[in-house]
């Protein structure tokens, strides 16, 4: 639910810098969990080879959800700053 400008509440300047605010975080725990992302070099030692497959997809379902939660923070401020 988009928030809603009125007099009570926070102004749409203060509403849309929260939304910015997030997504630069987003952007940098994007970038940061690129940068860390499971690399076969770190598991070359471990036996059952399944165990990064797991870490991989689990990463980027992560990664995903995170890239989700950006895009519904930017559509939201878009529909704050069309009140």
């Amino acid at each position: 639910m988009t928030a809603q400008i009125n007099n009570n509440g926070d102004t749409m300047e203060t509403l849309i810098d929260q939304h910015l605010a997030i997504l630069e975080a987003t952007k940098t725990l994007i970038q940061a969990m690129r940068n860390a992302a499971p690399n076969g070099r770190n598991y070359q030692t471990h036996s059952d080879l399944s165990e990064f497959d797991r870490d991989v997809r689990q990463h980027l379902s992560d990664c995903s959800n995170i890239q989700d939660y950006a895009d519904r923070t930017l559509v939201d401020a878009l529909a704050i700053q069309r009140q």
